[in-house]
């Protein structure tokens, strides 16, 4: 274009300031205040900088719109009972608001919380909003694992939740490895028990893989686990295992479920919130050891009694037997036991 041609259209912008308004395509007022109250701040998740947004999930949406992340320590099959009511009473003395927001990764569609597992259990069993904090940044597994150690909760994560976890950790590891011949299995596994803190030992490492395999999370959905030690969980696996691995058919997975919802009912009446894992382990064994037998002395009756022989007879525990001396015949003797065994049975 000739100087001459950019003069004239220079002098026509100005004299027509919406068309190069139009053309500019700025964003409305209303939008940019849109964006700037959806992006809060910067934030340090696990030692990075991340950019932060905040939005509000309606109740109904919750479920289906905040999932869980895979790394969250909070199991949330325990979190489905009463685990839970504790801060559900308290938002609702908070007029049904939840202050706190979830953190979250968001990749598009979904929002994957890192931590906050009890404020969106809450918020789906108690339909509130639930505030989120999200961030669009896709963090390493060590940052975002970082993070969910070193956040501070409403409630202490249980030593089954972090067993749990590290449980799933392991078997994502064998599944990742599981044609590398070179990797061995107790070296992953010692690896996930590092991170989690958990002691390595060979006894320590013996013990946590029976609690690995015979420890399900399902029998503890009744149960207050923050109470309940992982002393009491490996003595639990160690007891389960003892029959289990004698094809025992009360100690299958099927099986045991409804007994352990029996012995956390129970335990709640006996109790009320202050059950330990020991009360539990005391429970669990009352339950399945062999009916107690009443001793009681034998009895004797005299049947004859002479200068020749002495038949007598005793009843017990084990059943009914006779007794003689040696001058009774044996042929006798064996009749008679036999008339006592088909028509007195004990």
């Amino acid at each position: 274009m000739s100087l001459k041609g950019v003069a004239r259209e220079i002098s026509k912008r100005e004299k027509n300031p919406e068309e190069d308004v139009k053309d500019l395509n700025l964003p409305s007022k209303e939008e940019t205040l849109q964006d700037t109250i959806k992006k809060l701040s910067k934030r340090i998740v696990g030692g990075t900088e991340v950019e932060v947004f905040k939005t509000l999930i309606r109740s109904r949406d919750v479920q289906s719109t905040v999932l869980v992340h895979k790394l969250n320590t909070r199991n949330q099959l325990f979190l489905q009972g009463k685990n839970v009511d504790d801060l559900i009473k308290d938002i609702n003395e908070n007029d049904g608001v939840i202050n706190e927001p979830v953190l979250c990764y968001f990749d598009g569609s979904k929002y994957y919380a890192i931590d906050g597992s009890r404020r969106r259990m809450s918020a789906i069993k108690g339909e509130f909003d639930l505030p989120v904090e999200y961030f669009t940044n896709e963090l390493p597994y060590s940052v975002i694992k970082s993070h969910i150690n070193s956040t501070n909760t409403s409630k202490d994560f249980s030593d089954l939740e972090k067993l749990l976890t590290a449980r799933d950790e392991y078997r994502d590891l064998l599944h990742e490895h599981v044609d590398n011949e070179e990797v061995k299995q107790t070296d992953l596994l010692v690896e996930v028990l590092t991170a989690s803190g958990f002691a390595t030992s060979a006894a320590s490492v013996s013990r946590i893989k029976k609690i690995f395999e015979f420890i399900h999370e399902e029998y503890f959905e009744q149960a207050l686990v923050n109470q309940i030690s992982q002393d009491s969980i490996r003595k639990l696996s160690e007891y389960i295992a003892k029959f289990a691995k004698k094809g025992d058919s009360r100690f299958t997975r099927e099986q045991l479920k409804p007994v352990f919802d029996e012995l956390f009912a129970q335990l709640e009446s006996d109790f009320g919130t202050e059950y330990t894992g020991a009360e539990l382990l005391a429970a669990f064994k009352r339950k399945f050891s062999p009916k107690a037998v009443i001793s009681q002395p034998p009895v004797t009756n005299t049947l004859v009694e002479n200068e020749d022989f002495t038949i007598k007879l005793v009843e017990s525990v084990n059943g009914w037997e006779l007794k003689g001396n040696g001058k009774v015949p044996k042929s006798f003797k064996d009749d008679l036991q036999s008339l006592l065994d088909t028509h007195f049975t004990y």
